[in-house]
């Protein structure tokens, strides 16, 4: 009896031991905040219904994850229409406006002959809204720029008087310093050529040009806008604008041996011909041969090599997003 009584302690002892140590290593399933003295109460199985706290936590965490990944593409999604397969075609434009997006739509649908760069350049200009439109009529960003651009949609400020001038000055046979320079140079070759070109209407003021405008509108409503700006639109206030030895439609200055060594010389010098013929729907002016811009003698070969006006170069390539 005391043998099996000793066996039996014996075997106790050592189940205690066995427990106790783990068989040497710390079970993978313990909890990392379990006592690990012997309580085997942590592995025991839970009642229906029932689990531990990090098991509540988890699980909370898990499905939230699984909602927030199910949700937000939902939440993210935009409210506006998606873009048509065909609109996309107008992003590929090096010159393409976000936020002229819509007006490229319109205008293309109005004018489908179009390609979609013609589109882009076009609407840019703002020819998708009549000349003189207070829609999209803006004030020039910097009228001291040889490459400022004044037409029918850009105005400059009543009070810009250019570089070299004086608020009284109201009309003046020359232009302003470097485009000057220019055209005296370009007339001294002339002379050499035996061509005879000069001034005859370089800078005027705003005043002058309100003048000259009311006075062909007086005389002529219906026509005066298609060759006469209105104050503030007038590229003579720039001073970089010249009619040179005419200012006339009747006078045939483009059948003359000068306006034809103007086209074939000018732009060495820095001028283009600021209405051409076959422009009139982009400029909104009758073919002017006697008016010539000074815009520097790098843009002035572009302008000639790409037979482009000011207008679609502003539009092209000095287009800027707001």
């Amino acid at each position: 009896m005391k043998k099996q009584l000793f066996i039996l302690a014996v075997l106790s002892m050592l189940s205690i031991i066995i427990l106790s140590s783990g068989c040497g290593h710390q079970p993978d399933y313990l909890p990392e905040n379990s006592d690990s003295s012997g309580d085997l109460s942590v592995f025991e199985p839970k009642q229906r219904g029932e689990t531990t706290e990090k098991s509540e936590t988890t699980e909370t965490r898990e499905t939230t994850e699984k909602s927030a990944e199910f949700t937000e593409p939902a939440r993210l999604m935009p409210t506006e229409p998606p873009v048509k397969q065909e609109d996309f075609r107008f992003m590929t434009a090096g010159h393409y406006k976000p936020e002229y997006h819509e007006r490229y739509i319109k205008y293309s649908e109005a004018n489908p002959r179009l390609s979609h760069l013609d589109v882009v350049t076009y609407v840019n200009i703002g020819l998708d809204f009549p000349f003189y439109s207070e829609e999209i009529k803006k004030q020039v960003e910097d009228p001291h720029s040889y490459l400022v651009l004044s037409n029918k949609y850009i105005y400059l400020p009543e009070s810009f008087v250019p570089e070299g001038y004086a608020k009284t000055d109201g009309r003046v046979l020359s232009l302003r310093g470097e485009a000057q320079k220019q055209f005296d140079k370009m007339r001294s070759d002339a002379e050499k050529d035996g061509i005879s070109i000069n001034i005859i209407s370089g800078y005027r003021s705003y005043a002058i040009q309100r003048e000259v405008y009311n006075n062909y509108k007086r005389n002529d409503p219906a026509g005066a806008d298609t060759y006469s700006a209105r104050p503030g639109h007038s590229e003579h206030q720039t001073g970089l604008s010249a009619d040179i030895n005419t200012a006339s439609s009747t006078a045939g200055f483009e059948n003359s041996k000068e306006y034809t060594w103007l086209n074939e010389n000018a732009h060495n010098y820095g001028f283009i011909l600021r209405y051409p013929k076959g422009k009139e729907w982009i400029t909104g002016y009758i073919f002017e041969p006697w008016h010539w811009r000074y815009i520097g003698v790098e843009t002035a070969g572009k302008l000639k090599e790409s037979d482009i006006t000011l207008d679609e170069y502003h539009a092209i390539y000095l287009h800027k997003s707001h």
